[in-house]
């Protein structure tokens, strides 16, 4: 933090709650369970269209496949679906706001913990 820079997480794939690539990977995830469940959504037809996979085998075939398809190319996809009222993606883009928000409040407070701590060992003057 010595740059006056802070994050919160968004390291890596590890930690990257609210990104493209989480959008994507996740509601591909909740989509599959809703369509275990029968729950309607739109997702699984838009993946298959922009992987070009013609059915359900094929679409987890990609998605599991080594390297993995571009999860963050489909987040505009899914924006596209909640903005239409698609329910699964409209909870995936709830959570992903909820998350950066977390973020952004946990940023908050760790840099305003920080720049006290400085503030206040720059007042006793120059260390020898």
């Amino acid at each position: 933090m010595g740059s006056g820079r802070a994050q919160a997480a968004g390291v890596s794939h590890l930690g990257d709650e609210g990104s493209g690539y989480w959008i994507g990977l996740h509601s591909v995830r909740r989509a599959l369970h809703a369509y275990d469940a029968e729950q309607p959504n739109r997702i699984l037809e838009k993946v298959g269209e922009a992987w070009g996979t013609p059915d359900l085998e094929d679409l987890v075939n990609v998605g599991d496949g080594t390297p993995g398809p571009d999860f963050a190319a489909l987040a505009p996809v899914i924006d596209a679906l909640a903005e239409a009222g698609d329910p699964v993606a409209l909870d995936v883009l709830r959570q992903a706001s909820k998350d950066l928000v977390e973020f952004v409040l946990l940023v908050r407070e760790n840099y305003a913990a920080n720049t006290k701590l400085k503030a206040k060992f720059l007042s006793h003057g120059p260390a020898v």
